[in-house]
C-alpha cells in the first residue's frame, strides 16, 4: 500500500511538474507535442521523425518573445531530467536534425536565464497553420484531468491487484468520453503515452489489456510504443 501511495505520488510530481513560465507558453503542450521525440532521443530510431520535427517546430512557434523563450527552454530543460535512458547527445543535436532554432541548447546545463535571442526562422504556412490546429486541439483536452481518471488503475498496472476495479473501468470511461472527436483522440493518445513513459514498474501487458478487462475501445492502444499520429 505504501509503495502503490509512493508511485501516485511519483506519477502526480513527473507527469504534472510542467513549469508554467511566461503568459502565453504552456509547458504542458511544449511537453505533449514533443512526444514523438522520445523515441529518437533514446535510441529506438535512427532518425528523428516528421511528427517530431514538427512538435519541435509548434514549441518554437509556441514561444514568440524572450520571456516565453526562457519558460520553453526551463520546461524542456527540466523535462530531460526525467526521462529514463535519455542519450543527451542527440537531445543536443535534435534542433539542428530538424533544422529549428528554438533559441537555445536542449541540454540539462543550459543556463536559460540567458535564453531568448536566435533567429526567428519561418515556417511554411501550411505547416504553421498545422502546428496551431495541433496545439488548440491540445489546449482543448485536459491531460491533467485524463490522468487523475485512470490513477485508480495503478493498483492493477502494477500488480497490487488482479483485476481493474469498477473506480478504474470508471476513470478509461472517463478518458474515452473527453475525447470525442480525432484531435482530441490524438491529445488523449499522446497524453497517456508521456504518462506511461516515465516507467514506475508497470506491468505493460495489463496495461495493454485494461481497455479490454473495462470494455472500452479508447481508439487507440494503450502503449509507450503507440504512434498517435495515426
Amino acid at each position: 500500500m505504501k509503495s502503490t501511495f509512493v508511485s501516485l505520488l511519483l506519477v502526480l510530481v513527473l507527469t504534472n511538474g510542467g513549469m508554467e513560465g511566461a503568459q502565453g507558453f504552456s509547458c504542458e503542450i511544449a511537453k505533449i507535442m514533443l512526444i514523438p521525440c522520445l523515441d529518437f532521443v533514446t535510441d529506438k530510431v535512427d532518425t528523428p521523425s516528421t511528427a517530431c520535427c514538427r512538435g519541435l517546430s509548434a514549441v518554437k512557434a509556441s514561444a514568440p518573445t524572450k520571456d516565453d523563450v526562457r519558460a520553453a527552454c526551463k520546461c524542456l530543460k527540466e523535462g530531460i531530467t526525467h526521462i529514463p535512458n535519455l542519450n543527451f547527445q542527440r537531445a543536443q543535436e535534435l534542433p539542428t536534425l530538424c533544422d529549428v532554432d528554438v533559441g537555445f541548447p536542449i541540454t540539462k546545463d543550459v543556463n536559460c536565464t540567458k535564453t531568448g535571442g536566435g533567429r526567428n526562422g519561418t515556417l511554411k504556412m501550411g505547416t504553421l497553420l498545422g502546428i496551431f490546429a495541433d496545439m488548440e486541439a491540445s489546449r482543448g483536452y485536459n491531460c491533467d484531468k485524463a490522468r487523475r481518471s485512470v490513477l485508480p488503475c495503478l493498483s492493477f498496472v502494477m500488480d497490487n491487484a488482479d483485476a481493474p476495479s469498477t473506480q478504474c473501468c470508471k476513470g478509461v470511461k472517463e478518458v474515452k468520453a473527453s475525447a470525442p472527436s480525432k484531435p482530441e483522440l490524438r491529445a488523449a493518445c499522446l497524453c497517456i503515452k508521456e504518462a506511461l513513459f516515465y516507467n514506475l514498474n508497470l506491468n505493460y501487458r495489463k496495461v495493454k489489456a485494461l481497455p479490454g478487462l473495462c470494455k472500452v475501445d479508447l481508439g487507440f492502444p494503450v502503449s509507450i510504443n503507440v504512434n498517435c499520429d495515426r
